[in-house]
């Protein structure tokens, strides 16, 4: 199987004859995280052997009825820096919602204010999985990133506990309780969480 990354042939990525389309896509794509920092960004199927059904899917498809395949790729510093910009920008989007989310439960227009709470709640996740990428990555450390008079490592559980607490009131309904969270705990901690985003990026960047 012929790989071209970046427009450039590599007979140097190793793909075993034996594998699945599947398992040599994710063999390429770990070859090239750790060679290079760099992942997979898209994935184009150049010229298969005739008659192969091209509705199979790649667990379905032997690595010796793909003739060529070719890669585009991203450096994994740039990637995850659109993913820090983009949890950012739904964190800031949910902070200014906040005061929206307390006057409709005080109107009693709960539906609308439990579905502008879950979407910042799923701001939140965002950004704890675009966190543990860059974590992962092995470019940023949580120890290294001061908060709260802590650092960043220490602070994520109160975060998630803080969370917790926020979910428990709204499976209990107990209104005066979520509204008090979003004020006391919530706005805080996402002014703390924004403020320290700009650094993971000059890391990630590696500046």
């Amino acid at each position: 199987m012929k790989v071209t990354i970046d427009g450039k042939d590599r007979p140097d990525l190793l793909v075993e004859q034996d594998q699945t389309l599947e398992q040599a896509l994710l063999a390429i794509n770990q070859q090239l995280l750790v060679g290079e920092k760099r992942i997979i960004s898209e994935i184009k199927v150049d010229e298969t052997v005739a008659g192969l059904d091209m509705n199979l899917t790649p667990d379905q498809v032997s690595v010796q009825d793909v003739l060529s395949v070719s890669f585009q790729t991203q450096d994994i510093g740039e990637a995850l820096v659109a993913g820090m910009d983009a949890s950012q920008a739904a964190l800031e989007q949910f902070k200014a919602s906040l005061q929206d989310i307390v006057n409709h439960i005080i109107s009693d227009e709960i539906d609308q204010g439990m579905q502008g709470l879950k979407t910042g709640i799923e701001s939140m996740i965002y950004f704890f999985d675009a966190l543990q990428q860059a974590t992962l990555s092995g470019i940023v450390d949580m120890n290294d990133i001061t908060l709260d008079s802590g650092t960043l490592n220490s602070y994520i559980p109160k975060l998630n506990e803080m969370l917790k607490e926020l979910v428990s009131a709204m499976n209990n309904s107990d209104y005066t309780l979520i509204n008090d969270y979003l004020e006391y705990e919530i706005e805080p901690a996402l002014e703390k969480i924004i403020g320290v985003i700009p650094g993971i990026k000059a890391r990630l960047r590696g500046e």
